[in-house]
């Protein structure tokens, strides 16, 4: 694994071992190699937006400029701690349905 993705074998361990964990570019190639997203995710909403912005390589920044939201919209929803309005649950519903690159 470490050579697909050209890292060195302790940064492999490292991230099993929950030290540290790979940058969003880094999970977007992992997907790849795997062909799936290897953190268990959930129905909800919050998780389905991680996941498909990590599949996609993005960051929250990069997303939140993307759908033309403030960063911190995205990191609350992440993390499940502000209730959407319905404006914005159609804006993510649509981001997680689009189809990753």
């Amino acid at each position: 694994m470490a050579g697909e993705l050209r890292v060195h074998p302790a940064t492999i361990l490292n991230w099993e071992r929950g030290k540290t964990e790979p940058g969003a570019r880094m999970l977007a190639r992992i997907i790849k190699v795997l062909g799936y997203h290897p953190r268990l995710v959930g129905s909800d909403l919050p998780s389905r937006i991680r996941a498909a912005r990590e599949i996609r390589g993005l960051t929250q920044e990069q997303l939140a400029e993307d759908l033309g939201l403030d960063p911190s919209t995205v990191r609350k929803w992440e993390r499940g701690r502000k209730r959407p309005y319905p404006r914005l649950t159609r804006i993510f519903e649509a981001f997680v349905g689009r189809p990753s690159i």
